[in-house]
C-alpha cells in the first residue's frame, strides 16, 4: 500500500545530490579505518588503569556531545539550504528536521551516519600523520584513548539522534536512554519546544544544562552575526 512515508522517502531520495552517497560511503570507509588503526596504536603502548580509562572515555563522549550541539546549533542558525556544497550536505537535513522532526528516522545509513565521519576526518587524519604511531608514554596512550571515544561518539550521534525520535527501539538502547548514557526522547523533546534554542547537544544531552544556563548559543550567535556570518533568512 502506497504511504505518505514512502513519498517522503521518495522525496529525500530527490533532494540529496547525486554525488553525496559515495562522499559519504568513502567517508565511513576511511573512518573505520583510521579508527582501528588508533586502536591498534594505543595497545602498542603503556596500559593505563581500568579507572582512568574510564575517565578518559566519559571526557571523550562529553566533548563529544559539546560537538554535536556545535554543529547543531550552526546549521540550525546559519547559512542556507542554497549555499554550496555545505547546503545540501549539511544544512538541509538539520532544517529539514525541524520541518519534519521523523525524517531522520526515514535515511538510509549512509544518509544518517556519513556526515558525521565526514567531519571527523580533518582530526583524525591530522593524528595519523603527525602523532607516534607507537605511543611510548602513558600520555600518548591516554591522547589515543581520548580520541577513540571522541571519535566513536561523534560518529554515533545521528543514530542516537535518530532513536529519539523513534517509537521502536532495540531494548538495549532503552536502556541506554534510561540511564542518560545516550540522548532520550523526554530529553531530547526540549529542543523541539519553541522556539527552538535550547538543548542542542544530542550525543547524550550532558552539555546541555550548562551550555544552556549560560546561554552560551545565544552568545555565540551575536558573535558570529558580529563577525559577518550570514544568519538564515528562511523560517525553516
Amino acid at each position: 500500500m502506497w504511504t505518505e512515508t514512502a513519498q517522503k522517502r521518495i522525496e529525500t531520495v530527490q533532494r540529496r545530490p547525486a554525488w553525496a552517497p559515495a562522499i559519504e560511503a568513502a567517508g565511513i570507509a576511511t573512518w573505520a579505518v583510521l579508527w582501528v588503526a588508533f586502536a591498534q596504536r594505543a595497545l602498542s603502548g603503556p596500559p593505563p588503569s581500568f579507572m582512568v580509562i574510564m575517565v578518559v572515555v566519559l571526557i571523550g563522549v562529553a566533548v563529544a556531545d559539546f560537538m554535536s550541539g556545535l554543529f547543531h546549533w550552526f546549521f540550525d542558525t546559519f547559512l542556507e539550504e542554497s549555499t554550496p556544497i555545505l547546503g545540501p550536505q549539511f544544512v538541509a537535513p538539520f532544517r529539514e528536521h525541524h520541518r519534519d522532526p521523523l525524517a531522520m528516522t526515514r535515511h538510509g545509513f549512509l544518509e544518517l551516519n556519513g556526515n558525521n565521519c565526514i567531519v571527523s576526518l580533518p582530526i583524525n587524519m591530522s593524528v595519523w600523520w603527525f602523532a607516534p604511531a607507537e605511543p611510548e608514554s602513558m600520555l600518548g596512550v591516554l591522547g589515543y584513548l581520548l580520541l577513540l571515544a571522541f571519535s566513536f561518539a561523534v560518529t554515533a550521534t545521528n543514530q542516537l539522534h535518530s532513536w529519539a525520535h523513534e517509537a521502536a527501539r532495540p531494548l538495549l538502547v532503552r536502556l541506554l536512554q534510561r540511564s542518560g548514557l545516550v540522548i532520550s526522547p523526554g530529553h531530547h523533546a526540549r529542543h523541539h519546544t519553541p522556539p527552538h534554542d535550547t538543548s542542542y547537544c544530542v550525543t547524550n544531552g550532558w552539555l546541555n544544562p550548562l551550555t544552556d544556563r549560560l546561554q552560551f548559543f545565544v552568545y555565540a550567535e551575536r558573535l558570529l552575526v558580529r563577525l559577518g556570518v550570514p544568519r538564515k533568512q528562511s523560517g525553516a
